[in-house]
């Protein structure tokens, strides 16, 4: 896989876990349900397991499966941009994208 497809595959990625985190906040939002931590911290994970909620423990599950996908896909990235030249530009933009992605924990 080339850079620019990885870059792309990693951005759709990124896409899918905003996808499914907003999926989340909807069943909170129908159930009347307000967990005050900040979204996708460790504390707001865990005050969503105790909910035993299928659905929501299965969007969980998604969610550390692209956890390890974005991460595994950012190594790659790492790997085939630390010493190429040619690469340069495309680092500076998949950073800079990456900054102006909303924070989530």
């Amino acid at each position: 896989m080339d850079l620019k497809e990885l870059v792309r595959y990693r951005a759709s990625l990124v896409m899918n876990r905003t996808r499914i985190r907003n999926k989340i906040h909807s069943i909170l939002l129908m159930k009347g349900i307000d967990i005050k931590t900040k979204p996708f911290t460790r504390e707001f994970i865990q005050g969503l397991k105790a909910f035993r909620d299928y659905h929501i423990d299965g969007y969980l599950s998604v969610l550390d499966t692209l956890k390890e996908q974005i991460n595994d896909a950012s190594r790659r990235i790492k790997e085939v941009t630390e010493n190429e030249e040619e690469t340069k530009l495309l680092k500076i933009v998949y950073w800079v994208l990456k900054e102006m992605r909303p924070y989530h924990g």
